[in-house]
């Protein structure tokens, strides 16, 4: 899996989601499939773009994120 976009379900209730170690490069989508998120870990992946951190901000309700080693932990920006 590289991306939420191919994740085939969505779970609009879904207040947690640990999805660590699955090869994720791009959260692009989670604000359709998973709406209602707080906490959110996506530990241990290959996420770089600080671009995915933006589409965080689509998630009113998430309070905390784990982003623990990911390539974007030592991203210059």
């Amino acid at each position: 899996m590289q991306s939420l976009e191919s994740f085939s379900v969505d779970l609009p209730e879904l207040e947690e989601l640990s999805i660590q170690g699955n090869g994720i490069i791009s959260l692009v989508g989670i604000e359709e499939k998973f709406p209602s998120l707080t906490v959110l870990d996506v530990s241990h992946n290959k996420i770089f773009s600080i671009h995915n951190i933006d589409l965080l901000s689509a998630l009113p309700n998430l309070a905390e994120v784990n982003f623990q080693n990911n390539p974007i932990c030592v991203h210059k920006e």
